[in-house]
Parts: C-alpha cells; sequence; structure tokens
C-alpha cells in the first residue's frame, strides 16, 4: 500500500485517514500508528544521520564531517545548497563557496534525510603558526615569533599589524604580563623585555591583521621558563656585566660574564718574575684567581675582590676565557693575527683567527669608541701561567696571544661564569 501522505489536514494520496495530521501546513506521512514529517517530495525527516564537525567555516576553505552513526548496508547521498560536496564511506568533504552566508548540507541515507544548517564566515588573515618560545627552558626575555602572514579566501592582503601578548592563563585569560598591540614594526618577531619568572607557566598569543581584511584568530602556545635565566645575545646586560660567550669546564658548559668597562685597571701580574703552583689551566681562570688571590698578585686579587653587581665570584679570565671575549667581543675591524685564536675550551671550539675573523661584534657597547668597548690596542692579562717568569696576555686589536713578565703591567677585566 501506499503510504498516505497529508498536508494541511487535506489527503493528498493515500486512503482516508483515521487519524488526522496536525494542520500546521507541513507534509506528513503515515507510519507505525504515527505521523513523520517530509520533505516535499515525500521522503522522511527523521533526523537519524548524526554528524561530527564544525557549523561555521570560511569561504573557499574545505572541511571533512565524520557520519557518527555510519552503516556500512545503507547508501548514502549528500548534498549543499552553495559550494561542492562529496562522501567517501563515512566521510563527507565540503569545500565552502567563495562568499560568505548560510549553506544548507543535506545528508540522505535511504527514504531518511537530515539538513545541517552551515555559516559561511568571511575571509580573513589566517592565525599565525608560533614558531617561538621553545615550550620549556624559556629565557626572561624570550623571542616570540610567528610564521608568515596568509590569508583565509581567494584574495590576498597586505600584512599591516601584529598584536603580541602574554599571559599567565590560557585562552587569554589570568594577568597579562606584557603586550605589544597594533605593532606595525616587528609584524613577525619580537624580543620581550625581561620581566618573566623562572620555573613559571606563560601563555604567548598572537594575531595578525590584513590590510584591508583586518584582524584574524588568535593562536596561542603554552610555554615554561627556565629554572635559572641565562643571557643569549652577546653583548646583553646581565648578572652585573655583559654576555661574553660560552666556555666549555670540566664539569659542564659555562656562559661567560665580562664586567663593565669601568672595572678595568692597569696592575702587574705578579710582584716577581717567579712561578705560582695552581695557576697553569688555560679554561678555569676561577681555580687560577683563587691560587693567587693575595697581595704578590695584584691583578688576581683586584679581580676577586670586585663585586659588580653585588656579586663577589669575579676572576681574571683564564688564556681561553679571555679569548672568548675577543673573539665575540672584538672592538674593531683591524686584521686578525692569524697565529693565535685557537680555543679547544670555547664553545664551539674554534681554529686560529683568519684575517677577517673574528669580525668586528655586533655589540654596539663593545665597538671601538662604545662605552664597554676593550682598549684598542692594548693588552689584557689572562690568569694562565706561561712559564715560571711569564703569563698569558692578549692583545684586543687585533687578538694576538702572547706571553710576557709577570712584572709588567696591564690591563686586566674581572669575569664571572655561570654554569648552564
Amino acid at each position: 500500500m501506499r503510504p498516505l501522505i497529508r498536508s494541511g489536514g487535506k489527503t493528498i494520496q493515500g486512503p482516508r485517514t483515521v487519524t488526522e495530521a496536525p494542520l500546521d501546513g507541513k507534509q506528513y506521512v503515515r507510519k507505525d500508528g504515527g505521523w513523520s514529517e517530509t520533505d516535499f517530495t515525500g521522503a522522511l525527516r527523521d533526523k537519524l544521520v548524526g554528524l561530527d564537525g564544525p557549523t561555521s567555516i570560511y569561504i573557499t576553505q574545505t572541511t571533512e564531517y565524520t557520519i557518527t552513526d555510519y552503516d556500512v548496508f545503507s547508501g548514502y547521498e549528500v548534498q549543499v545548497s552553495a559550494g561542492t560536496v562529496s562522501i567517501d564511506g563515512d566521510t563527507i568533504t565540503y569545500t565552502a563557496p567563495g562568499v560568505a552566508g548560510p549553506v544548507v548540507l543535506t545528508v540522505i541515507v535511504g527514504d531518511h534525510q537530515r539538513n545541517i544548517e552551515l555559516e559561511v564566515l568571511p575571509e580573513k588573515p589566517a592565525a599565525p603558526v608560533i614558531t617561538s618560545p621553545e615550550t620549556t627552558g624559556v629565557m626572561g626575555d624570550p623571542l616570540l615569533a610567528a610564521g608568515p602572514f596568509e590569508m583565509i579566501g581567494p584574495n590576498a592582503d597586505t600584512h599591516a599589524a601584529t598584536d603580541w601578548e602574554v599571559w599567565t592563563g590560557p585562552g587569554r585569560t589570568g594577568e597579562l604580563v606584557w603586550s605589544s598591540i597594533g605593532n606595525t614594526v616587528d609584524l613577525l618577531s619580537i624580543r620581550m623585555p625581561d620581566i618573566l619568572n623562572v620555573s613559571t607557566d606563560y601563555y604567548v598569543s598572537v594575531r595578525y591583521a590584513g590590510e584591508t581584511f583586518g584582524y584574524g584568530d588568535w593562536s596561542e602556545r603554552g610555554f615554561r621558563t627556565a629554572d635559572q635565566f641565562l643571557p643569549t645575545v652577546i653583548g646583553q646586560p646581565f648578572g652585573g656585566g655583559f654576555y661574553a660567550g660560552k666556555v666549555q669546564q670540566s664539569d659542564g658548559i659555562y656562559v661567560l660574564i665580562v664586567a663593565p668597562k669601568a672595572s678595568e685597571a692597569s696592575l702587574a701580574w705578579k710582584d716577581a718574575n717567579t712561578a705560582t703552583a695552581g695557576t697553569d689551566s688555560l679554561n678555569d681562570g676561577l681555580a687560577n684567581s683563587d691560587a693567587m688571590n693575595n697581595a704578590t698578585h695584584a691583578a688576581a686579587q683586584y679581580c676577586r675582590a670586585y663585586n659588580g653587581g653585588g656579586f663577589s665570584d669575579w676572576y681574571l679570565p683564564a688564556k681561553d676565557e679571555l679569548e672568548v671575549c675577543y673573539r665575540n667581543l672584538k672592538p674593531d675591524s683591524t686584521e686578525n693575527n692569524t697565529s693565535s685564536g685557537e680555543n679547544t675550551n670555547s664553545v664551539p671550539a674554534a681554529a686560529n683567527y683568519t684575517a677577517g675573523s673574528p669580525a668586528q661584534t655586533t655589540a654596539a657597547a663593545f665597538k671601538e669608541g662604545g662605552a664597554e668597548a676593550f682598549t684598542v690596542p692594548d693588552y689584557y692579562w689572562s690568569s694562565t701561567e706561561a712559564s715560571a717568569s711569564t703569563a698569558w696576555f692578549q692583545r684586543f686589536s687585533d687578538g694576538r696571544q702572547l706571553n710576557n713578565l709577570k712584572l709588567y703591567t696591564r690591563l686586566v677585566r674581572p669575569v664571572r661564569r655561570l654554569k648552564i
């Protein structure tokens, strides 16, 4: 028997009804002793198809939906009011049109169908892909960085501005620690001021603005700061002085910090050209300095007594530690002495200089004439003994490394170090 279909209380086809369908202007079909709504073709509108997927998408985006109650023995069809759609097994693939607005996605299985209302949103900048900082071990002044500007949609746009934020909670919650909103200069990266706390979780949020289409969505990355903050940029103020590089010690790698120029003094290595036990280390200036921390060794005693930044662990650098200072903080562009510079204790290890390498430092304050620059062409004492009567020093114009009588007066500049 053909099913009875009723619309607005009027029989369209089939035998006379026993129970009247609702008089609401919709179509119904008699089924199992009751009435079920149909579409205008008579197909049942029972919502028996479950879908998993977003209801809001952007123009031209391709999105997948999964039929959650998929029946492998049933035949499925899909239709859409705008855009394109296809089905493969339990997966529906939909590509939105190039125009924003409402869209109806229809899934048909046998006599049943489900209409899903979707919202196609306007085009805008894509959410940035955050590339920095790392998720763990972050310093107190991290570099925030994200990938290139991209658009969602068929049209191009120009990257006009970036919003940078750092929060204490996810989803831009908690305390706003720092921000740079509407930044038109630092579009893809920016270094934060040194304001973060150690061993703390933070969340960086970034979004891009296009010149034509305005702001896109936020991206977020969580990160945790290190248990101890260490410097990362040569010449960066840190720990009572300035970051000079890294050195290898017997127990691991250390960052080397050189004292400000105001700490420089002109002193003799020793008051006699005689041997000093315990001063032969090429990389452990602290051990060397402790071995001669007395009035007969003016240079080392001065450095051990220095307390810049409130720290008491300053010392006269060993030969290889002094070389790291020259390699990274070379004041001028004088050609280097190519017979000097080999350093197996620097990180990374280094061979002898070439005429042009190292070049003049990139740290502005340490360039010749800068407030913190090493004095050229003067020599600086190291704490490393070369022989019973001589010790090593280095010239900061061309990097030449020599040894000379301990009685000579040379410049000294304290350093300190922190283990990584």
